[in-house]
Parts: structure tokens; C-alpha cells; sequence
């Protein structure tokens, strides 16, 4: 059920450590899984160092929030990355939200997926707030 109204959403995201924290603690994990197992050392040595590797650039990317402004009209969701293109899409049941964590899943214009995590500290609390009332009550995700 989709209501009329409201003002929109502007919202301006900011880096998560939440996000990189999350990266951390599972990449710590497998780590411990592939020293703990019995593999060869070889094998061990290689699935260490491409997990450094995978940690490497996950915290490289996790620098930048995977958004820079996210605006909705109650009609159209607009996408501005980082890099400042602009993308319009329309957004799929497939969405969903928790109270740390918001994963928004988009159609966009050209007819590609995707996906967007929105931890809860990329945005204000109020933003964060604002965008879960919004979801579930103008674009009915629940």
C-alpha cells in the first residue's frame, strides 16, 4: 500500500565502520576456519594471502559510502554515486530492512540490478529513521 504525501528523501551518506567492521570480524573468522583446517600448507598459505588481499580492498572500498545521495520524490528513486552519476531506479520488493542494517534493491533505468547496504551509521539517526518509515509505508516493505 503506497501513500500519497510527504516530503520525499534527501539523504547524504557518509563512510560505515560498522560495515568495516563486519568485513573485519568475517574475514577474521575465515582465517581462523582455513588455519584451523587440515589443509596442506600450501593450500593454507594461498587462502591466507588472498584473504589479506580481499580484506586489503574491502577496507580500501569501504572508505567511501556506496552512495552519495539517495532522493526519492514518493514516485522516483534517484542514485547519486560517489563519482556523481546519477541513476534513477525503481525499487524491488526484494528490499530489506533490520534495525542495523537497510539492503535496498534496485531496477535501474538500463534495466540492471542494484544493490545498496545501508548500514545504520551511514546516515543520521533521524535519516536512518526516515528512510525504514518510508519503506515501509510508501514503498510497502516491510
Amino acid at each position: 500500500m503506497k501513500h500519497s504525501g510527504g516530503e520525499g528523501l534527501n539523504l547524504w551518506f557518509q563512510a560505515s565502520r560498522w560495515q568495516r567492521l563486519f568485513l573485519s570480524v568475517g574475514h577474521g573468522l575465515a582465517l581462523t576456519t582455513v588455519w584451523l583446517s587440515a589443509l596442506p600448507m600450501p593450500t593454507t598459505l594461498l587462502l591466507s594471502a588472498v584473504l589479506f588481499v580481499s580484506i586489503g580492498f574491502g577496507w580500501r572500498k569501504g572508505r567511501r559510502p556506496p552512495l552519495k545521495q539517495l532522493r526519492y520524490n514518493g514516485e522516483i528513486w534517484t542514485l547519486v554515486s560517489p563519482g556523481h552519476q546519477v541513476r534513477e531506479g525503481r525499487l524491488l520488493g526484494s528490499t530489506w530492512c533490520s534495525r542495523w542494517l537497510i539492503l535496498l534493491h534496485f531496477r535501474l533505468s538500463g534495466g540492471r540490478f542494484r544493490a545498496v547496504p545501508v548500514w545504520r551509521d551511514s546516515l543520521t539517526d533521524e535519516d536512518y529513521r526516515r528512510l525504514q518509515v518510508v519503506l515501509h509505508w510508501q514503498a510497502d516493505v516491510s
